[in-house]
């Protein structure tokens, strides 16, 4: 477990706190856990709790947010011995309470036993970390030339001139891709009224026309690595550029705001990870966590049953077949 180089996250922004807890009814329960009369090491942290004390990661929350510093060393069994304690401490914390649906340590938790250890269950999924200033080598060539492309057709990125024109650009992608970001215009304006249009930062992508045709969606905070929350393009402008050119002129307006970096939040899929590694980022591994409640031994046990049946079913068209 390497030292931490980031001390903080956007994940901690009290504007964004606030609005989680009023919106999905949740308690923000913030940990700085370290050994007594002295600061490090140190694991700070921050959950959310239902009304039943259980932890539940809410929805547009990607991570459970994990800063650890060791004290001041090279020596890495020193600094995973540091980072064993601390961990087991949340851990500890997180099992007395319990999850309600599946978390997601933030990358920088590299080591989960002691999830184990306290009874949690773990699968590895992963995101792309994409670090400013971008290294313009590492970017694929064709997306160089795609937002080019939408610059020469006279396409041009701000912040929105009507909110309504970020809904537009969410609502086709979710049509396309068959899912629903369940926003609001009204929520859509709570949140950047709670947050704040420079840590929420929008920009949306407009055609000569004034069309609105892409939008994206960070939230960021100087000085820690700002989270790529949502990107929409409509259908019939995907192929002249314009979703190239929001996310270039995006990273370009994150690091003028102070930011490190960005994560761009997921890779998990074929076509989510081909459309994000074009930039030349860092694939990082992250880590889900379940609590073995009976909600999850009976997810399992039905999961069980499936395969169980369906091995059955194997079985019997081998049988049938050789017989053929």
């Amino acid at each position: 477990m390497e030292a931490l180089k980031t001390f903080s996250s956007p994940l901690f922004l009290e504007g964004w706190v606030a609005y989680n807890e009023k919106r999905w009814s949740l308690q923000s329960f913030p940990l700085d856990l370290h050994p007594p009369n002295t600061e490090l090491p140190s694991l700070r942290t921050l959950l959310y709790l239902d009304q039943k004390g259980r932890i539940v990661l809410p929805p547009r929350v990607p991570y459970i947010p994990i800063d650890f510093h060791s004290t001041p060393s090279d020596r890495l069994p020193h600094i995973s011995r540091q980072w064993l304690e601390m961990s087991d401490q949340l851990a500890a914390t997180m099992q007395e309470h319990g999850a309600y649906n599946t978390l997601q340590l933030s990358p920088e938790a590299t080591d989960v036993r002691p999830w184990y250890w306290h009874g949690f269950q773990s699968t590895v999924r992963y995101t792309f970390y994409l670090d400013f200033p971008i290294d313009e080598s590492r970017i694929d060539p064709a997306t160089r030339r795609h937002w080019r492309k939408a610059i020469r057709e006279g396409y041009y990125c701000q912040p929105p001139k009507r909110m309504e024109h970020v809904l537009e650009c969410l609502k086709e992608t979710e049509e396309r891709k068959g899912y629903s970001h369940h926003l609001s215009l009204q929520e859509l304006q709570l949140i950047q009224e709670q947050v704040g249009e420079t840590h929420y930062r929008i920009l949306v992508c407009y055609a000569a026309d004034g069309n609105p045709v892409s939008t994206t969606i960070f939230l960021t905070q100087q000085g820690t690595r700002a989270l790529l929350l949502m990107l929409g393009t409509k259908t019939e402008h995907l192929s002249k550029g314009v979703t190239q050119l929001i996310q270039k002129v995006g990273f370009e307006d994150l690091q003028a705001m102070g930011a490190t970096g960005v994560d761009l939040i997921g890779a998990n899929l074929p076509g989510v990870s081909a459309s994000k590694e074009v930039w030349g980022p860092t694939l990082l591994p992250y880590y889900t966590l379940e609590s073995m409640n009976f909600r999850q031994l009976a997810k399992r046990f039905r999961d069980w049953g499936r395969f169980r049946a369906l091995g059955k079913k194997l079985n019997a068209d081998t049988d049938v077949s050789s017989h053929l």
